[in-house]
């Protein structure tokens, strides 16, 4: 179900959302976010790379570092 976020104006591949589990990647990839995946709590980097996030960090950084990052990925052409 991808949507546009109609009070926002802008669709859902302009979403980040940022959680720590595959269920929250789950949800994200429903409607159609980045997820923006932190293992900071029970699952490991690897296994929130393997469930398809769109960003992996080990610990949430400080926002500039965070920005770069995303801003850096999101220049990166889609596979």
């Amino acid at each position: 179900m991808r949507r546009r976020f109609p009070d926002a104006g802008i669709g859902p591949d302009h979403v980040l959302v940022v959680g720590d589990t595959p269920h929250d990647i789950d949800c994200a990839k429903a409607i159609g976010a980045r997820t923006v995946a932190v293992a900071s709590g029970v699952f490991t980097v690897p296994a929130l790379e393997s469930s398809g996030a769109w960003v992996v960090f080990d610990r949430l950084p400080e926002p500039p570092v965070f920005e770069r990052v995303i801003d850096r990925q999101a220049a990166e052409p889609s596979s």
